[in-house]
């Protein structure tokens, strides 16, 4: 626990930082999050990384500082050959490889470019920190009220601590968390705040289900030890990368 609060005091003023600064730092620090989780993604997989991690890697770099549109319609092209290589050959290992880690550009190097982009706009540092806001605050009101009072399982083949209560109570703190930060703000519309916050927190909950079910699938308990207490940056992203599409739709084309 010293080590996590440790890694967070640290941590989080300088990402707030480099947040309210923007720019080319940001965008360093987005791009060096998307490699290294890519990297603790094709471990987990137990997947050949290197002639792969070096093109994604230049690939990510051109479109984080170009910030083009196209982007989008590249990661949405790759998603869909990943997926048809899977169906069609997943007995193939090369193939296998090559399609998992296709899989990263719209799983982990999509949503960053989505948070770099918003951060741009006129607001975009208090877009950003309401983005930001969800999964951290679902995650704590999930954590103290599953510790309380959670008693039925949520999923437990997949995350076996997590419970219903947990679930809905880190779903109604961000709720309320969100709805008042943003009636402070007067950024958004309420239905606009109550969709963002709504939305966000279920999808916050789904991203950290959907990594723990790849941890579980590969017998691992983090992605990483590269944050003391905290585990991989895969493990602090998890939730935020299913958020920001999210936001980035809300605050790009509803605002």
């Amino acid at each position: 626990m010293g080590k996590r609060i440790c890694t967070a005091v640290i941590g989080i003023p300088l990402l707030l930082l480099l947040v309210w600064y923007g720019g080319i730092l940001l965008n360093l620090l987005l791009l060096t999050a998307a490699v290294i989780a890519t990297n603790e993604y094709a471990k987990m997989l137990k997947l050949a990384t290197t002639t792969v991690l070096i093109p994604l890697t230049i690939f990510g770099a051109i479109t984080f500082f170009t910030a083009t549109p196209l982007y989008v319609a590249f990661t949405i092209f790759f998603m869909l050959v990943g997926i048809y290589l899977l169906v069609v050959n997943f007995e193939t290992e090369k193939i296998k490889t090559l399609s998992y880690l296709i899989m990263a550009i719209p799983y982990i190097y999509l949503p960053l470019w989505m948070l770099g982009i918003v951060r741009n706009q006129s607001q975009g540092f208090l877009y950003v920190l309401i983005i930001l806001l969800i999964p951290w605050v679902t995650d704590t009101g999930a954590y103290f009220v599953g510790l309380t009072l959670g008693k039925n399982k949520l999923i437990p083949s997949i995350s076996p601590k997590k419970t219903i209560e947990g679930a809905l109570g880190g779903l109604a703190l961000c709720t309320l968390v969100v709805l008042t930060l943003n009636y402070q703000l007067d950024i958004l519309d309420f239905h606009e705040a109550f969709i963002l916050a709504f939305l966000g927190s279920v999808l916050a909950q789904t991203g950290d289900l959907f990594e723990s079910a790849i941890k579980r699938k590969c017998n691992i308990k983090d992605s990483g030890n590269i944050l003391p207490g905290h585990g991989g940056v895969l493990d602090r992203i998890d939730s935020l990368l299913f958020v920001v599409p999210l936001g980035y739709i809300l605050f790009l084309y509803f605002i």
